[in-house]
């Protein structure tokens, strides 16, 4: 999926190519398959395959959803890739998630594992989700 392996193949239709990535390409290249229901369908063929994923969601404070979107910015523009806020509430990931192709969608919060792992706990409602996408 990468514009030179496109193009390669585009001139080239009969090579066969296998692209490797590190993590944060790899993951936005998942993203761009789960948009287009490609990902969910290659993972039907798989039994049992499941989709994780992180996502920070979009602030409900109007001065803070601003700041951390000019942030988002400013990182994205240093490290040449996209930073953004994908949700609001865990229905809507769970909703876009299911749009996508997946059959089964859970969303975790951080929340119902404080106490069970060791992670740090949040003073408010955490920004982060991991979903568990399935097919």
């Amino acid at each position: 999926m990468s514009p030179r392996g496109i193009r390669l193949r585009q001139k080239h239709p009969l090579l066969h190519m296998v692209e490797a990535d590190l993590p944060d390409m790899a993951a936005r290249k998942a993203l761009r398959l789960m948009a287009t229901g490609r990902l969910a369908a290659a993972m039907a063929k798989r039994p049992g395959s499941v989709y994780l994923s992180e996502s920070y969601y979009q602030p409900r404070q109007p001065v803070l959803n601003t700041t951390l979107k000019v942030l988002g910015g400013v990182l994205g523009a240093v490290t040449r890739s996209e930073v953004s806020f994908h949700f609001q509430t865990d229905e809507q990931a769970r909703k876009h998630f299911l749009s996508c192709g997946f059959t089964s969608t859970t969303v975790h919060d951080p929340r119902s594992w404080y106490g069970i792992l060791p992670i740090p706990e949040s003073r408010g409602e955490p920004m982060v989700r991991v979903i568990e996408a399935g097919c």
